[in-house]
Parts: structure tokens; C-alpha cells; sequence
């Protein structure tokens, strides 16, 4: 399999320059040349879900698995409903244990190295978050109490947002109406770095004292 992917190299160079899903696939080699110990981090995931399933609005995670600590400040569930529901509050803990499970498997990928394990990690995170039930309307009860709220007027705006970006071809991330002064600064600066993803900006100093280290904004 190993000659297989080398022979094959230059093309999935092509077909994937970032090396999303080699990096990926290298963590997924990793666990089967070792079996035994990917049976066991399945048997844990299993156990841990089982367990969220049984104990619906049990936020008691005293005695059990490190996966069962969950994050209690993603923003993406803090709508109290989250927690009231025990509906959503399954939704929520199920996703958030698959989420972390992945995580904690490509962090404890054996025999990989750290910079592989980085990428791999980095694209799942990507993944996992666009699969998010907050991303889904009738899995996000901040989002249908929105829509009843308002009568629908938001789902009409949500829909018009998503035509515009449609017929742009692009999402939008911002307002397009920008204001030098309000929501657009003007301090002068020089790109020193551009690839294809990305523009490194070095903004003059305005200050007579700088700090030895610049801070950076993404």
C-alpha cells in the first residue's frame, strides 16, 4: 500500500496540494498497524456514547471517561435551550463527544509525526464544524425560536442572504459596505508575503515605541 501511494504521488499532488487527505490518511494508516489499539479507542467512544444516550440532562461526568468532559463554553451552544431540552442536549452531547474523540485519535496517532498529525487535525477540525447541529435548522433551537420569533423573517433573510452568495459564487463572511474611518482602517502597510491562500501585511508603526515582537491578526 505504501509503494501503491508513492507511485501515485505526483498526482495526488495535484489533486491535493494542501495535503488534506493525505495527512488525514496517514492518521488513518497509523491505527490500522495497530489494531488492538484502535479496537480499544473504538470500545471508549462506544462506551462514552452509550452512556450520553442512557443519562439524557446528566451533566454529572464523576467516574467516567475523559471524552464525557466536555466543553462548556462553545459558543456555538449557548442558547439555554441547548441544556433544557433533553432533546438538544443529546444532539449536543453526541456531537461534541464524536468531535472530541476524533480530536483526542489523530492527537494519539501512533507512530506519526507531529506536523502530519497538526494537518490532520487542523482539516477534521474544519470538517467537524461544518457538520455541526447548530449548522442545521431543525437541529439548532436557537435558530428555529429565531424563525417563530420573527414570524419567518428570518428564514426569508437567511434565503436571501443565500441567493446573493449564489449568484456571487462566494460567501460572504462580511458587509460588503465598507467606511474608511468606521469599519475600515487606513494605516499604511506593505504585503512582504502572498501564496495562494494568504497575504501577510506589515503595518507601520504610528508610535515612537514598538514591541520587539509584533502582534498578529488572521
Amino acid at each position: 500500500l505504501k509503494n501503491a501511494l508513492e507511485a501515485f504521488s505526483p498526482v495526488t499532488e495535484q489533486l491535493d496540494p494542501f495535503g488534506i487527505y493525505q495527512s488525514i490518511f496517514a492518521v488513518q494508516q497509523a491505527w490500522l498497524n495497530a489494531p488492538e489499539q484502535w479496537v480499544d479507542a473504538i470500545r471508549e467512544f462506544w462506551d462514552n456514547y452509550c452512556h450520553t444516550c442512557a443519562d439524557l440532562g446528566d451533566h454529572n461526568t464523576e467516574g467516567h471517561s475523559h471524552l464525557l468532559h466536555l466543553p462548556n463554553s462553545d459558543s456555538r451552544f449557548v442558547d439555554p435551550a441547548w441544556d433544557e431540552s433533553p432533546f438538544f442536549h443529546s444532539v449536543k452531547q453526541q456531537y461534541q463527544l464524536w468531535e472530541k474523540w476524533l480530536d483526542h485519535t489523530i492527537k494519539h496517532s501512533p507512530n506519526v509525526d507531529e506536523h502530519t498529525r497538526s494537518k490532520a487535525k487542523f482539516w477534521v477540525k474544519q470538517y467537524t464544524h461544518m457538520l455541526s447541529p447548530s449548522n442545521f435548522f431543525f437541529l439548532n433551537p436557537e435558530a428555529m425560536s429565531k424563525a417563530i420569533a420573527t414570524q419567518g423573517h428570518s428564514l426569508l433573510e437567511g434565503q436571501k442572504l443565500f441567493l446573493q452568495d449564489a449568484e456571487k459564487q462566494e460567501v460572504s463572511m462580511v458587509s460588503p459596505n465598507f467606511s474608511v474611518g468606521k469599519n475600515l482602517a487606513t494605516t499604511p502597510g506593505t504585503v512582504i508575503y502572498r501564496n495562494a491562500i494568504l497575504e501577510l501585511i506589515y503595518y507601520t508603526p504610528v508610535t515612537t515605541e514598538v514591541y520587539k515582537t509584533p502582534l498578529l491578526f488572521i
